[in-house]
């Protein structure tokens, strides 16, 4: 998972790049694979889709991702660089860390000691189990990826059921128990938890209060999140009135129409930053998103192998 850190000197899309370089390396993103838009990916990781491009578009100039289909990149077939390349921008790399832990103090044999303990942390990294959380849209999978992340501290990768059929060495699936038998079905090999996941109570509980001739305004970032999160809000809260969804889009000039018409504005998480221009239109608003309890996570967690 990426992580941009907002005090590091580096600007955000050099360190976007490097963390890229280095998912590339390492194998965890594979030749040939899709890279995420410049929307989602800074969705995910909390910057412009500005500092995306620009991140992006250095990394095709260096042969690391190239461009397919317009606007979409993929991971380059041979995105390694000649091994002269490598030793000298590793040596760049290794010289301002020394710099950098000497003025910090440190000594020779501490230096050695800390070059040693990351080796040998990232060579556990490598060899670490793949897990993956599958849902049936993407901003649910996303979420519920980091939230298991962060209970695990381990990495959780997202997919959603279509992109499931596709990956390959997952070891251990987790997904929602509604969809368990398809991921079964899409990664036969694979160890599949499921795992009890609950929509977000505020959001529900105001649904659940609405009659048939009121109405609920669902904002999501995707369209792929529509139907599922549409199909659920119904069957958990028994809402039987007009429930309007509709993919967050800042140029959607009905938005703010919707908003003041609606009861309930629901919005789920990656589209809260445009909602968030409405908020004040809306009688009542929450959040939406999917949920797992702490007991259930640690359920999860004593299940996956140490």
């Amino acid at each position: 998972m990426i992580v941009l850190n907002r005090n590091d000197p580096r600007s955000l899309h050099d360190q976007l790049q490097e963390q890229i370089r280095y998912l590339v390396a390492s194998g965890r993103l594979k030749p040939g694979e899709s890279m995420p838009s410049t929307r989602r990916l800074a969705d995910q990781v909390g910057v412009s889709f500005h500092t995306v491009r620009k991140a992006y578009a250095a990394l095709a100039d260096a042969g690391v991702i190239v461009a397919h289909g317009g606007s979409a990149y993929r991971v380059a077939e041979t995105a390694e660089l000649p091994r002269s390349e490598r030793l000298e921008s590793g040596a760049a790399v290794v010289q301002e860390a020394l710099r950098r832990l000497v003025s910090l103090g440190l000594d020779e044999e501490e230096i050695s000691y800390l070059f040693e303990e990351q080796l040998e942390l990232e060579s556990a990294e490598d060899t670490d189990t793949r897990i993956v959380f599958v849902d049936e849209y993407t901003e649910a999978a996303e979420y519920l990826a980091a939230e298991c992340s962060r209970a695990f501290g381990r990495s959780v990768e997202p997919a959603t059921l279509v992109q499931a059929g596709s990956l390959t060495g997952v070891e251990y699936a987790l997904t929602p128990l509604h969809c368990v038998r398809d991921v079964i079905e899409r990664l036969p090999r694979a160890d599949v938890i499921g795992v009890q996941v609950a929509l977000s109570v505020d959001a529900c509980a105001a649904a659940a209060r609405l009659f048939e001739h009121q109405a609920v305004l669902l904002a999501v970032r995707y369209q792929d999140a529509v139907g599922p999160l549409s199909r659920q809000l119904r069957t958990v809260t028994g809402f039987g009135g007009q429930l309007i969804a509709t993919v967050m889009d800042d140029a959607d000039a009905r938005i703010g129409t919707l908003v003041r018409q609606c009861d309930v504005f629901l919005y789920s998480i990656s589209a809260a930053r445009r909602a968030r221009a409405h908020l004040g239109s809306a009688p009542i608003h929450h959040p939406v998103h999917p949920a797992v309890a702490p007991t259930e996570l640690e359920r999860v967690r004593l299940l996956l192998p140490r």
